[in-house]
């Protein structure tokens, strides 16, 4: 599933960002994946867009969600380890877990 954040400009609408979720076989994991466009990054977008996905994960029953964000994007790395997430790094990737189960 996605979510897509628009802005109105005018009479045309404008996509400025996407969070997506997408269910592993047996639905006890999903893999999430954000993107903001250039311009409305670090304006709290990303924050919401992940939060909105937390919240699905939770109505789906689901025990943890996870990320792979490359080693470069230290925002998106740092939102995630605030936002509670688990951080595991290698070389080629980063993956941010966070466990939804108590």
């Amino acid at each position: 599933m996605a979510i897509i954040a628009e802005v109105h400009e005018g009479v045309k609408k404008k996509e400025i960002g996407v969070g997506r979720l997408i269910l592993e076989p047996g639905r006890k994991r999903g893999e999430f994946a954000v993107v903001v466009a250039d311009e409305y990054q670090r304006k709290g977008l990303g924050t919401k867009l992940i939060d909105m996905l937390i919240e699905i994960a939770n109505e789906k029953g689901l025990e943890s969600i996870y990320g792979i964000i490359l080693p470069e994007n230290e925002v998106m790395i740092r939102l995630c380890e605030k936002m509670g997430f688990s951080i595991k790094r290698s070389r080629e990737e980063v993956i941010a877990t966070l466990n939804l189960t108590c």
